[in-house]
């Protein structure tokens, strides 16, 4: 299961802190800001998301990995064609470490 984002209460109960770690900035920190700017904005509907865990289940063919949300499959499908593009862009020399 890999969720995109839900409109719960979730982060209701989300604060800052007066201190911040520069470190963190571009990580943790940029996360945390996002996730206080899109509360109650995000795409997934919760209600719905159960409808959904629920037909997945009775298909009998569960996925070894499931995006729940729209959000989650465009990250999965942009990290894949990222992934794809330099395999492309590398296969060749990765190929010459073969045997003759």
């Amino acid at each position: 299961m890999e969720p995109g984002a839900f409109r719960t209460g979730f982060f209701d109960a989300l604060h800052g802190t007066k201190q911040n770690i520069a470190d963190y900035g571009e990580t943790a920190g940029r996360m945390h800001l996002e996730n206080l700017e899109n509360h109650h904005d995000q795409p997934g509907n919760p209600d719905k998301a159960g409808e959904v865990l629920v037909k997945l289940i009775n298909s009998g063919q569960c996925p070894q990995r499931f995006a729940l949300g729209s959000d989650s499959a465009r990250e999965i499908r942009r990290e894949y064609e990222n992934r794809l593009a330099e395999l492309a862009k590398w296969e060749a020399l990765s190929r010459e470490s073969d045997f003759d």
